[in-house]
């Protein structure tokens, strides 16, 4: 079960929960259930961070293609370069061609970065707010047992 999900289903405990007479803020509640879905949490929790670390080895990879990718096509585009200089026309069309095959490689190796990043960044976030969500409902829940402990 996903953390955002186990964490509707903790609100939904404390919300179903019996008003005490008497006590501001107050529920009874089935701590049996409530500590099922702590545990599942707490399950959960490692999973999220997995897909977090998971995210960034992705990120890592792709970068690494890319760069391969691009090293790849510098490559090609010296040995064309190469293959071609034998007079001055060929020489003229070849750095041409060249020049332009770098170019194109460093445009696709800055999209490949800029497209990777923004995958990346959207999976952290995405990451982020679901820790946040979580980290946000367990303060809660936990603040509820402290008002409940004190009272």
């Amino acid at each position: 079960m996903k953390v955002e999900d186990i964490m509707e289903e903790i609100e939904g405990v404390l919300q179903s929960g019996l008003l005490v007479p008497m006590k501001k803020n107050s529920v009874i509640i089935n701590a049996g259930e409530l500590r099922e879905l702590l545990e599942e949490l707490r399950a959960a929790l490692p999973v999220e961070l997995e897909e977090a670390e998971n995210v960034l080895q992705q990120k890592e990879q792709i970068i690494a293609s890319a760069n391969a990718q691009a090293q790849q096509i510098v490559r090609n585009a010296e040995e064309n370069r190469r293959s071609l200089i034998s007079n001055s026309e060929i020489i003229h069309a070849a750095e041409t061609k060249a020049k332009s095959i770098l170019f194109n490689a460093n445009t696709k190796v800055a999209e490949l970065n800029r497209a990777s990043m923004e995958y990346i960044e959207n999976n952290l976030k995405q990451a982020e707010d679901a820790l946040a969500k979580a980290l946000q409902s367990v303060h809660v829940t936990k603040q509820a047992f402290a008002a409940k402990k004190q009272d």
